[in-house]
């Protein structure tokens, strides 16, 4: 949806209030007064598209598995996990919705907060099967930097855009991507066969088409 410059004549106290809403949700006055009058017309904005598909997000995760993280953006959702490793390390999550859902509907990005040599390694190595198996099954755009231990994956329009769809989509590939890293650092591949092998199974078990 396009934006452009309109002058409004608001009270003062009008404006005060709004300011004070807007700093205390995370975005600003020109965004909140858009949305205000959007919600008054019954105009679906990007936001409130976001809103609703984080919304189906949060009720489809385990809460005992994954744990909701506070961010800084509305159009993005955290989401915390912990590794049955030494220390007991976390991953997280990052989902990023973009405005404009046309070839992507936004990215994740997996992030480490660890400090051991052995963990990052193993990692790492995780990294290089996982890219390589997904190569097979899709043409989305993704890197690992080993330096910030950091994947970052596009996530592309599953099909028709429905926002339940896509948050059961985003869901299934948070599922699949946990349940495999989990079993990976507990051991239970033997060799990138047998890994391939479970993320073939598990793609489809979660009917996964992105």
């Amino acid at each position: 949806m396009n934006k452009s410059m309109y002058s409004l004549m608001l009270m003062d106290d009008v404006v005060k209030a709004v300011d004070r809403y807007a700093y205390l949700h995370n975005t600003n006055r020109s965004n909140l007064v858009n949305q205000i009058l959007a919600e008054y017309l019954e105009i679906e904005t990007p936001e409130m598209v976001t809103k609703e598909i984080f919304s189906f997000i949060k009720e489809l995760i385990d809460n005992e598995v994954f744990q909701i993280t506070k961010t800084t953006s509305a159009t993005s959702l955290a989401i915390r996990s912990s590794l049955a490793y030494k220390y007991r390390p976390t991953i997280k999550y990052n989902f990023e919705l973009y405005r404009d859902f046309r070839e992507n509907v936004g990215q994740l990005t997996v992030s480490f907060r660890t400090q051991s040599p052995k963990l990052l390694v193993e990692l790492a190595r995780f990294f290089e099967f996982w890219l390589a198996i997904e190569e097979q099954y899709t043409d989305s755009a993704m890197y690992y930097d080993s330096s910030t231990g950091k994947f970052v994956r596009n996530i592309k329009a599953p099909g028709e855009i429905n926002n339940r769809d896509i948050s059961q989509t985003l869901t299934n590939y948070l599922l699949q991507f946990d349940e495999i890293l989990k079993k990976y650092l507990a051991g239970e591949y033997q060799n990138y066969q047998q890994l391939a092998s479970d993320y073939a199974h598990l793609r489809s078990y979660y009917a996964i088409n992105i």
